[in-house]
């Protein structure tokens, strides 16, 4: 197989016949490690066609960007059940929830008392139901930020010499982080 060339990328790859036509920066024998899969990944030097060498320091941080969209897939399982603008207003609701479970009055801005009206329930009701879920939300947002902090701090040690180490690292986290959620879920229940 050749792959053929534009700039220091692969553009796609061609038939051993291929000859270049001009049109491609070049044609070259595609390394008999080549690994199709992983196209966009290699770079041409000018002569060779190879792999980047990713640098420790460069893996650990790809580590943590795991752990990261792990940490916010947390909360997105939450937020995602609902409309996308809504959790938007999830502080306000707890805020004004607060305010009729302490007796106090609502702005005429107030959201609460549309929502409860629209669901047909009380507003003292409504108010239970968002506090319940608010309390729901912020045990899911302790765990993801408890795996953001465990993470950069853990992941960017430099004892983690290894893709392994870093791999199993990132698992072990979000085994840490999953058992977190469960135990403060049921905490809250």
């Amino acid at each position: 197989m050749k792959l053929v060339i534009q700039g220091d990328r692969i553009a796609g790859t061609a038939t051993d016949e291929h000859q270049a036509t001009g049109l491609e920066q070049a044609v070259v024998f595609a390394p008999d490690d080549f690994d199709l899969s992983r196209i966009g990944d290699y770079r041409f030097d000018g002569e060779t066609v190879r792999l980047p060498v990713v640098t420790m320091a460069e893996r650990r941080a790809q580590a943590l960007a795991v752990a990261m969209e792990y940490g916010n897939a947390i909360t997105a399982r939450e937020t995602s059940q609902w409309a996308g603008v809504e959790p938007l207003s999830w502080t306000q609701q707890r805020d004004e929830a607060l305010v009729v479970k302490a007796g106090g009055t609502l702005s005429a801005f107030a959201v609460l008392p549309g929502l409860a009206e629209d669901k047909g329930v009380t507003l003292a009701a409504y108010a239970d139901d968002v506090l319940a879920n608010a309390a729901r939300y912020q045990t899911l947002l302790r765990a993801a930020v408890s795996l953001r902090r465990m993470a950069t701090e853990a992941l960017l040690d430099e004892a983690l010499d290894t893709p392994e180490k870093l791999g199993a690292a990132v698992a072990e986290l979000k085994v840490h982080t999953d058992e977190l959620a469960a135990r403060l879920l049921a905490g809250a229940a």
